[in-house]
């Protein structure tokens, strides 16, 4: 029943409505109130759900303390004027939520159109890109660097030699002499 008042309020709204809203709040009539009995599923964006379920617990907590301490009176304006602050506070939540949403889509689709652009063949895995910088390295040198793999292996055990010599039981620092 509620959910029927509802929509015939959206009626009413949609005439003020343009572009995007006006297509959304027309899909949402096409849709309709399910039968009575029927699921509504409705998708919402977890973040700003679980932020405002904090804001609305919080401020009740406030509010049942503020009940205690003063008159009914005073409770009755502060709950009159806090119902419209509590409004725009949602609005004032939800329009940064699609704006940061909003945000990071716009960097999402440039990155995947630049993705979308590039050499298919080519820098399939991080190996071929070094490889690549390798070649690379060969000709702006000028002169014989050693093999990739065998270069990065020398390195690799290098470091674990080091990594090891560095390391002692008792917590004091040891050097090591050896080299590969």
């Amino acid at each position: 029943e509620a959910l029927t008042k509802l929509m015939d309020a959206i009626k009413g709204a949609k005439d003020e409505l343009s572009g995007e809203d006006k297509e959304a709040v027309e899909a949402l009539l096409k849709i309709g109130v399910p039968p009575m009995g029927e699921k509504l599923q409705v998708f919402l964006p977890q973040q700003i759900v679980n932020q405002l379920h904090y804001a609305h617990n919080y401020l009740a907590k406030a509010m049942d303390e503020f009940k205690e301490n003063y008159m009914e009176v005073e409770v009755g304006a502060v709950q009159k004027h806090g119902q419209p602050a509590m409004g725009k506070g949602i609005v004032e939540l939800t329009e940064k939520h699609v704006a940061a949403w909003s945000a990071v889509e716009d960097v999402v689709k440039l990155m995947k159109s630049l993705f979308r652009v590039q050499s298919k063949g080519k820098y399939k895995t991080k190996a071929d890109v070094l490889r690549s910088t390798w070649a690379e390295l060969l000709k702006r040198v000028g002169k014989p660097v050693p093999p990739l793999m065998r270069s990065c292996s020398r390195l690799w055990s290098c470091f674990q030699l080091s990594a090891r010599a560095s390391l002692d039981t008792t917590g004091a620092s040891l050097t090591s002499s050896t080299s590969p």
